[in-house]
């Protein structure tokens, strides 16, 4: 299942040309605070999958790689040499104008329009969040 689910994002983020490199993708269940993290130390990007912590509640496609870009913005900074972090910045202006940029293409690319992967490991419509 997860597998599959790695394979379409790293195919999207190909399209957008963005390429994971050494870059790991790991997926977790659950965080109370987190849709998706980026740990420099570790060169992986976290990204969780369910909404609850009793792994009921499943995203869409849309947020999976809408994530997954995000986080991958902060790998492309943290190896660009004339990146220069400013203390307590998470964000500047350069961060969003290519967030903005691959999530334009994204959209130009109809690559939000895919369903999620469930257990059985394939794509169908996704479950309706309760909510």
């Amino acid at each position: 299942m997860l597998r599959k689910l790695e394979c379409t994002i790293e195919e999207d983020l190909k399209t957008l040309g963005i390429v994971l490199n050494s870059t790991q993708l790991v997926f977790k269940p659950y965080s109370k605070s987190l849709y998706a993290c980026y740990r420099a130390k570790t060169d992986k990007v976290y990204l969780y999958l369910y909404q609850d912590a009793g792994k009921t509640k499943i995203y869409d496609y849309k947020h999976y790689l809408t994530q997954v870009v995000h986080e991958m913005c902060h790998v492309i900074q943290y190896y660009d040499p004339l990146w220069v972090r400013k203390k307590n910045v998470m964000h500047d202006n350069k961060f969003w104008e290519m967030l903005d940029h691959y999530l334009l293409e994204a959209e130009q690319f109809y690559l939000f329009d895919k369903e999620v992967i469930t257990k059985d490991g394939k794509f169908f419509t996704c479950k309706k969040n309760e909510g």
